[in-house]
């Protein structure tokens, strides 16, 4: 008789146990610092609630920092409705929209997994871009977003769109196009260009053209300075 406590006294601590590994918090703003003790990013979201591994975050927002003569200004943002966070793998994920907005170029879509420590973001369906002036829609997207050595804003430094994938406002040996239509585009910051797989189609007022055989680059600006630091892997088809 005297084991009967105990026997009811077990499942309310198990249940006490599951309760305190759940969290629910609102206006939750967490800080993240780079190997150096220097603040980089700062998630921020409406609620965090569930277990505390990875819980769910309402109206998350990632907010870039920029470090200049050491002074530490908000910079480009990551804003998402809806994401799971993972402390562990240090990523968020989600099944709806989010945004890329910095000074360099904006990277929109549905669905996606941001992956906090390395930069990179994949998109799954509906993506938009503007880089450099030329707007680009697309099905999916693999990007990297890193800090340039420079300025240290953090910009995006490699994108894979793919299709069918629509570019607008493009120039092509000086001859603007209404759009161009492919089934890849590449982006590199390092060189400068945005690059069209072939075929590529183009449109002029309406009329169709195949434009050649081969990859076609379009110049989208200055080269980037050259990492201080190594950079991550390559993105990879």
């Amino acid at each position: 008789m005297r084991l009967k406590p105990l026997l009811l006294v077990l499942p309310l601590l198990c249940v006490a146990v599951l309760l305190a590994n759940e969290i629910s918090i609102q206006n939750l703003s967490m800080p993240m610092f780079d190997e150096a003790g220097r603040l980089t990013k700062t998630l921020t979201a409406d609620s965090a609630n569930g277990p505390y591994a990875h819980p769910i975050l309402k109206n998350g927002l990632v907010t870039f920092h920029t470090a200049l003569a050491e002074k530490i200004t908000p910079g480009a943002t990551l804003a998402f409705e809806e994401a799971v966070y993972d402390k562990i793998g240090a990523f968020v994920e989600g099944p709806g929209a989010i945004r890329f907005a910095s000074a360099s170029g904006d990277l929109s879509g549905v669905g996606f997994h941001h992956d906090l420590a390395s930069g990179r973001l994949k998109l799954y369906r509906d993506v938009r871009a503007l880089i450099k002036g030329v707007n680009i829609q697309g099905q999916k997207a693999d990007a990297l977003i890193l800090e340039n050595p420079a300025d240290r804003a953090w910009v995006i430094t490699e994108a894979i769109i793919t299709g069918p994938v629509v570019a607008t406002d493009v120039v092509l040996d000086k001859v603007r196009f209404d759009k161009v239509e492919t089934d890849r585009a590449t982006y590199s910051r390092a060189d400068g260009t945005l690059t069209l797989a072939s075929p590529v189609t183009g449109w002029i007022k309406g009329e169709k053209t195949v434009l050649g055989g081969q990859l076609i680059q379009i110049k989208t600006g200055e080269p980037a300075p050259a990492p201080a630091v190594p950079a991550p892997a390559p993105l990879h088809p």
